[in-house]
């Protein structure tokens, strides 16, 4: 609609289970699907990029992510929760 304007969104949701020993992808019966400790995030991006003027770039980024981890040493403890990142940044040239 906007001539020069750039407009991302996107989504992720991943659930990861326990780390497994190689032995165990030997053993009967094999464990169940995730077991162990789980990991769960939810993460949702925005990204607008805008070209006001000839090589003038304006980026405004916005993220929302959702982390909880079973396991205390796999994420860092700032990454678990409800978190908010936003940036603006604007360039010449590029």
């Amino acid at each position: 609609i906007i001539l020069g304007l750039t407009v991302t969104v996107s989504g992720l949701y991943s659930r990861k289970g326990g780390i497994e020993d190689p032995e165990d992808q030997y053993r009967l019966p094999y464990p169940p699907f995730l077991y162990g400790s789980k990991l769960t995030e939810k993460r949702l991006t925005l990204r607008l990029k805008y070209e006001p003027f000839h090589n003038v770039f304006t980026d405004f980024y916005y993220s929302y992510s959702d982390i909880s981890d079973e396991d205390p040493t796999r994420t860092p403890s700032y990454l678990i929760g409800k978190n908010n990142s936003f940036s603006v940044s604007l360039s010449y040239g590029l």
